[in-house]
């Protein structure tokens, strides 16, 4: 089979989907038992306060907070969507 299909359905009662492409599993996604965030995840965050030592600066999360590294031009109160690249503690 060639081309790309994306499946959606559930397993165990939570949504799941799946990339096929030419026939390959190649990307599997089920949500969490839980509402923990999963690395990858887009969030609407609002800019906190700089920290100029550290080139960043500080956001407000839904979940907490968090910390973007060499950012400029980005003003406290403005809203932004980050990306995690990490997992969060649980």
């Amino acid at each position: 089979m060639k081309g790309r299909v994306l499946a959606l359905d559930e397993v165990a009662g939570r949504p799941a989907a799946a990339l096929i492409i030419d026939g390959r599993l190649e990307e599997l996604a089920i949500d969490p038992a839980d509402d923990t965030p999963l690395p990858g995840a887009i969030f609407r965050a609002v800019a906190d306060r700089p920290v100029k030592g550290q080139g960043g600066i500080f956001v407000k999360l839904p979940t907490g907070t968090g910390f973007l590294r060499q950012i400029s031009g980005v003003a406290p109160g403005q809203r932004l969507l980050v990306h995690s690249n990490h997992a969060f503690p649980s």
